[in-house]
């Protein structure tokens, strides 16, 4: 069984360097053979807002389960 990564970013500014090494990392792991999921933060709540049920939560959730599940 493959290794499985879940990969996250946060850019902080609109030209941020943060995607491409992610991205690099996620092409450099996918080299050597694991399993990659870039999650997209565009999107996702505020870290002080209430709604758990919303749907970019859901989708983290979601990948992080896959992620771990060996």
């Amino acid at each position: 069984m493959c290794p499985r990564a879940l990969l996250l970013y946060r850019p902080l500014r609109e030209c941020s360097y943060s995607p491409f090494l992610t991205f690099e990392a996620e092409r450099l792991l996918r080299d050597f053979g694991a399993d990659t999921c870039v999650f997209d933060p565009h999107g996702l709540q505020l870290p002080d807002a209430t709604a758990s049920d919303h749907s970019k939560v859901q989708e983290l959730l979601e990948l992080s389960g896959m992620s771990s599940n060996f």
